[in-house]
């Protein structure tokens, strides 16, 4: 059924009636990332870029930015980009993950590690733009390749490092995923005793504990513990666009 349901939204794509154009836009938004990411999306980017500057693309306005880092075209990867010349200065942004998970899709572990360094380095960041900006590494975490990967748990240690506290919510953003990629980070975690909060405590090792039930039982749904790729480090993360504006860290191609 969900598969005919995706293929009836794809065909729907080549209706230029406006009435059917939001109605796929709002049976877009209901279909998880990673099947958004196979799909046949020809929504062009110059519409999603008008439809974001109205007050009619006013809903749906993450799935819209998800779709233009899908399109992955010059205009998109402007939008997205720019985006995080200024992101950092807000005080709060609803679709900060948004944009953050389509940075990653049109620049991968070179945009990961913009985001750790620019997000979870500074410490005057609110914590609800850190927690969009976890949920869009778990979301690409799932399906990413070995470098994005790698990246993506570089990144989480540096989290940790700079806010333990957040723990809880690394657990809980990949854990609701099933993915149990970070055990390692939280384990290292626990061992500090930066994590002193019950609550936070009891979050963050109940991961690690299932973490632990998932390798020993279905070995190849995680990955085990004391297996990372290469050592943690708890420096900032190269990444020389760090201290400057996006365009030091992006290809000069760029879109909305």
């Amino acid at each position: 059924r969900d598969d005919a349901r995706l293929a009836l939204i794809e065909e729907l794509q080549r209706d230029q009636d406006p009435r059917l154009a939001s109605l796929v836009i709002a049976e877009l938004d209901k279909v998880p990332y990673d099947k958004l990411q196979k799909m046949d999306l020809r929504i062009s980017a110059d519409r999603l870029l008008a439809e974001l500057a109205s007050m009619r693309g006013y809903p749906f306005r993450a799935t819209r930015v998800l779709l233009l880092g899908l399109d992955g075209s010059s205009a998109a990867r402007t939008k997205i980009t720019s985006y995080f010349d200024d992101a950092p200065t807000w005080s709060a942004e609803s679709i900060l993950g948004a944009y953050a998970a389509a940075f990653i899709e049109i620049d991968g572990a070179q945009a990961v590690q913009h985001l750790a360094n620019r997000f979870f380095t500074d410490k005057s960041q609110p914590q609800g733009k850190l927690d969009q900006i976890t949920l869009a590494l778990a979301t690409h975490n799932a399906s990413a390749g070995p470098e994005l990967r790698n990246a993506i748990e570089r990144a989480i240690s540096l989290y940790l490092e700079h806010r333990p506290e957040a723990g809880a919510t690394v657990a809980r953003q990949f854990g609701t995923l099933s993915d149990w990629s970070q055990a390692d980070n939280l384990l290292d975690l626990m061992s500090t005793g930066k994590v002193t909060n019950v609550g936070q405590l009891i979050a963050v090792s109940g991961y690690v504990a299932q973490a632990q039930r998932v390798s020993r039982f279905e070995p190849e749904q995680a990955q085990p513990l004391g297996f990372s790729k290469q050592p943690k480090s708890f420096q900032r993360l190269d990444d020389t666009c760090a201290q400057g504006s996006n365009s030091a860290c992006a290809p000069s191609t760029t879109g909305d």
